[in-house]
Order: C-alpha cells, then structure tokens, then sequence
C-alpha cells in the first residue's frame, strides 16, 4: 500500500513506513512524493517526537491524577478517573506523562476503536494480553499456560483462564456474561502484586459491554491497588452521562485548551519568525496538536520566503491558509460539536445562515477547501 503526502503527514507517527521513488500521476504536473506503508505500528519516530515535545501547562491536572494514584496505592481501593477533553487537546500526552511518574507498577494500556464489527471488548484484550507478555499470535495452549500463571492457585483460576482466552480471542465462543468477575478477579490478582493502572483510551467510542465491564471493576473490586483511567471526548457524557455518578471513588478531569503562554512555549523552540509563532498560537487557539501540526506542516514544506510565510499562514479567503489536514479536521470538529450542543451563535455568519437551510452533514472536503451541505450549496470552513 503506498501513502501520498497528505495521508502520511496524518499517519506518520502511528505506522512504520518508508519513502519510494516518487510516481508520475495522470493529470500530476509534476512527480507526486509517495510512502509505502511498512507495518500498522507505531513509527520509532512517534516516540521520539513525543520525548522531544514539551509538556506544558497541565501540571494541576497531572498532580490530580498522581494524587487519584496514590490513593489507590495507599488505601487498597479502585480509583476511577476520566480525563475529558476535545481532539489533540493533550489527553493521550497527559496519560503518558502521567505513567512516566509512577514506578513499581503495571500500565495496561486499550484502546477503543471507532471501527469494526466484535471489538466491544478490544481494550480489554489488549490489556489483558499486555498483563502477561502476549501479543495474540500465540497458540492457544501458550495464552492458556501465561494466564494460569498469573491466577496460580486461585480456587476459579480454570473460569477465569477460560473467559480470558475467549476475551483475548483464543477460544471463538462467545464473550460469557460473568466477563465482568473474571477482568475484576485478573486485575486483583495482578494488584496483589503490584499496583495496576488501567488506561482506556478514545472511550468516547466504548460500547456498552466495555463500560459495564469498568464500572463493575470500580463498584467491586476489593483491597487491591487498582486505578482506571478513561479518556474521552466530552460528547461521552451524551450517551453515558451517569458515567462515575455517585462514587466516592470516581473523578473527571477537564482539560481546557492551553493559555498563550503555555502554548508560546511550545514552538519558541523552532526556528520561526516572531509574526509566525505568533499566528500559530493564535490559529491553534490553545490546542497543542494543532500548533504542532502547524509547525509540522511548516518543516515539511521546507524553508519560505517571509512573504510567503505570511500568505501560508494568512486565514482570509483565498489568501492561502492551507491548515494541514490534521489541523483542518480538529477545527472542523469543533464547529461539529458546537452544532450537535446547540452553540450556533459561535459559528461563522455564513455557516449560521447554512444550518438555518439545511442540516449539515459531513463530506469530504473539496480541493478548494469547502464543503458540501447536502444541498448542493456549499459552506466555507476555513
């Protein structure tokens, strides 16, 4: 499979891929630069950039989350945490930093898909499959060998183990009802041990069965250092919102987007002109991934004249603001979600006028940098 610019700046740090010689296209003026793609893992590159990236402007939030940790630690109690915040906002940055701090534990790590058919319980698999050094390629004797491990001598070890393969998707039964008690009962007898963090992350796409599960390992689980980190987009709460409801033991965290000195300090490391930082911080409006996708989008492009700079970055129609695909999918995301919660006052004037015509709906962007409304008429989102 082979990746054209564009897809590549969005996906470099989440595959492995390696450039090819560029490819003469049809209706192309000039050679088009392409990537084939290597392996759907993350790039070595992913974890160098996100060592070299500042960590800014969230210390309160990451001390709430220490704190939720050391309660867990110090009172052999389930802590559950859900860090709330809008794409690229610095949830995923937040909990790796977050791990970072902590020693002589367990980080089990899930993520939610927003695809697919039978990855309810997708997260889950992955943790589990973490907790004892498996990848999911193992035969099924091998899976069924390194979970008894972990259970020992545990009175339901062989229920346990049982539901656990069918999880991790070595036995093809159907996932049981009691998956809830035998997750609970596995995290236990790995908290006894040492302490267990759990983090779900994108859980604004969990589907209930994964929910019920968290909430079960929150609502009983039983002097075991255990702590739970969910993190979601707000609209979570709209289908969820008894989320954490009533339990002593449950927190959220809002992250709002950075102040300008925060997100200052992100890109005075680059070797940028002044009136360039300054439109950054200015067009990210306080979101990390934004500004950084900016800058990225800048190197990639190689060095500009400073006129040329300005117009890049120029947000007036039809002066150049060419966003980035990932910088123009978050604003559009916004604006998506102020429709869906009602803040149509602070949309643009032409959009406003759309929505009173029709419903807006969600299209692929056109070459010119609008999009279709449904209608056939056109709404200008940059």
């Amino acid at each position: 499979m082979l990746l054209g610019g564009s897809t590549h700046r969005l996906v470099r740090d989440q595959v492995t891929t390696e450039q090819v010689e560029s490819l003469t296209m049809k209706g192309k003026a000039e050679p088009v630069a392409a990537w084939r793609l290597l392996d759907a893992a993350r790039s070595p590159r992913a974890a160098k950039r996100r060592a070299t990236n500042l960590f800014v402007g969230r210390d309160p939030q990451l001390r709430l989350l220490q704190d939720a940790f050391q309660r867990a630690v110090g009172e052999h109690t389930c802590q559950l945490v859900t860090v709330l915040g809008t794409a690229g906002i610095g949830k995923t940055r937040l909990a790796e930093e977050f791990a970072a701090t902590i020693s002589d534990a367990l980080v089990l790590t899930g993520r939610c898909l927003s695809y697919g058919q039978g990855a309810t319980y997708w997260p889950l698999r992955q943790a589990v499959l973490g907790a004892v050094g498996l990848t999911g390629e193992e035969p099924a004797d091998a899976a069924e060998a390194a979970f008894t491990a972990v259970l020992r001598n545990d009175p339901d070890a062989a229920n346990i183990v049982n539901r656990l393969l069918i999880l991790a998707g070595f036995n093809r039964e159907a996932v049981p009802e009691d998956v809830p008690w035998a997750v609970r009962l596995f995290l236990e007898l790995l908290a006894a041990q040492w302490p267990v963090l759990l983090e779900v992350d994108d859980l604004h796409w969990a589907e209930s069965g994964l929910l019920e599960v968290l909430e079960h390992v929150a609502d009983w689980s039983r002097d075991s250092p255990i702590m739970l980190l969910g993190l979601a987009r707000p609209e979570f709460y709209d289908s969820r919102p008894a989320w954490g409801g009533g339990k002593l033991n449950a927190t959220a965290v809002l992250l709002s987007p950075l102040d300008d000195a925060a997100t200052v300090s992100l890109v005075d490391k680059h070797d940028l002109p002044e009136a360039i930082k300054r439109r950054i911080v200015d067009t990210s409006g306080g979101n990390p991934l934004f500004a950084e996708q900016l800058v990225a989008m800048l190197a990639d492009e190689g060095p500009r004249r400073p006129r040329q700079r300005r117009r890049y970055l120029d947000r007036r129609p039809g002066r150049g603001c060419q966003m980035g695909d990932a910088a123009y999918g978050i604003r559009a995301a916004r604006r998506a979600h102020r429709v869906r919660h009602g803040h149509h006052h602070r949309l643009p004037l032409t959009l406003r006028r759309s929505l009173t015509r029709t419903q807006c709906r969600s299209h692929e962007p056109e070459p010119n940098g609008r999009r279709t409304d449904g209608s056939g008429s056109s709404m200008d989102l940059r």
